[in-house]
């Protein structure tokens, strides 16, 4: 993927716009529609890319995170403060066919966990270490410029050693300014993905290591049977 097209925020929103245009109008399609979230950088696209892998399986390309359905509208908070639109998330789920696939960084709220289902979404979560996610989150900010933290991050922090900390310490919002919460308070939000029994689980590091992505695909077949969730 070209990096104008990583970097371009206009460019990329034409191009997502005609896809889920095009994703939306295949009525005929049938299956189970399946929603894949985890925290940002642990491994959702990684996950949606093998299950189109399953046929009459297709990416919708929608993504969620918590400020696209937050009930206050609110951007760029911190993640304690989201709270679920219930008709707005359910107006973006009704847009997504039998057979697709939603990804989502959505913080852990019994609520949208029961609108999904309530919706027939199979429901995934993708765990991943903590410091891998710290360290995926740091070449993602530094990297894309259009990101909300990239203009702090970059100027703020003088060495990638005090840019990654501030990932673990937290960037305080200021002066209008977006932050991220510290680590600890920032994974917290999503630890009810972890435990919750209606949720199947993924994990990270079953689908990388050894770099065998035909071997990726069973460990994430193998999870959903596990997970009393049938595909087919």
């Amino acid at each position: 993927m070209s990096d104008n097209f990583f970097q371009n925020a206009t460019l990329r929103s034409i191009l997502l716009g005609a896809y889920r245009s095009y994703a939306r109008t295949q009525f005929w399609r049938t299956g189970p529609r399946i929603f894949v979230n985890s925290i940002p950088k642990a491994g959702t696209h990684l996950v949606a890319a093998i299950l189109e892998e399953i046929p009459g399986v297709m990416l919708s390309r929608v993504h969620l995170d918590a400020w696209d359905i937050d009930a206050n509208g609110l951007r760029n908070r911190p993640l304690r403060e989201f709270a679920v639109d219930t008709k707005k998330f359910t107006r973006a789920l009704s847009t997504i066919r039998g057979g697709q696939v939603v990804t989502g960084h959505l913080p852990w709220r019994r609520e949208v966990v029961d609108i999904l289902h309530a919706n027939s979404f199979k429901v995934f979560f993708v765990q991943r270490r903590e410091e891998d996610i710290v360290n995926s989150r740091f070449h993602y900010i530094k990297g894309l410029r259009r990101h909300f933290l990239h203009d702090r991050f970059m100027n703020e922090y003088s060495t990638d050693h005090d840019r990654r900390q501030a990932l673990v310490d937290g960037i305080p919002w200021r002066d209008g300014n977006p932050g991220t919460d510290p680590l600890p308070e920032y994974s917290g939000q999503y630890e009810g993905w972890k435990t919750a029994e209606d949720v199947g689980q993924i994990h990270f590091e079953d689908l990388v290591d050894g770099g065998v992505l035909q071997d990726a695909l069973g460990v994430a077949q193998r999870t959903h049977d596990q997970a009393g969730i049938e595909l087919g």
